[in-house]
């Protein structure tokens, strides 16, 4: 009796956990992903890095892209006509010690600065990333596979400014 009793309520929290979820990824999407890349940037200032990932992307009527979820980050998607494609771009910064987009800087008890930053709500390898986009005023989620790694940009750094 008490093993019956273990196994109902071990399969009422394994359902209950299995629930929680709240980003369901569509297996199928009415816009087209021609190409998909990423790269590493770095600026000419100390600090001053991150990774751009641009989106050559077609039949987008409808859709309207609002953000990006890559290694653990989230940016924000700009739309920006191409030639024959649409280019969704998504920059992310690379974070500094005083920085952090996904959590919030916290103050620890012996007055050392820490990083508190939440779970990330998906699993995704290096060249992996999640779209998330609205359609008829619904949100959806998007897995996006086999993004291709470009070159590394290094940008020069910029020129002192005359008084």
């Amino acid at each position: 009796m008490k093993n019956r009793y273990f196994i109902v309520v071990f399969l009422g929290v394994l359902s209950i956990a299995a629930c929680k979820t709240p980003y369901k990824l569509q297996q199928k999407t009415s816009f087209r992903i021609i190409k998909g890349t990423y790269q590493d940037w770095v600026g000419g200032v100390p600090g001053n890095s991150g990774t751009l990932v641009q989106l050559f992307v077609t039949d987008t009527l409808g859709i309207h892209p609002d953000s990006l979820f890559f290694q653990d980050k989230v940016a924000v998607i700009d739309i920006k006509p191409s030639n024959k494609d649409v280019l969704w771009v998504a920059n992310f910064r690379k974070e500094t010690p005083n920085e952090n987009r996904l959590g919030k800087l916290k103050q620890s008890v012996d007055d050392t600065d820490s990083l508190e930053k939440p779970d990330f709500p998906f699993k995704l390898l290096e060249n992996e990333a999640v779209i998330r986009y609205t359609k008829e005023g619904k949100v959806y989620y998007y897995k996006i596979t086999g993004l291709l790694q470009k070159e590394t940009i290094f940008y020069p750094a910029a020129r002192p400014q005359k008084e």
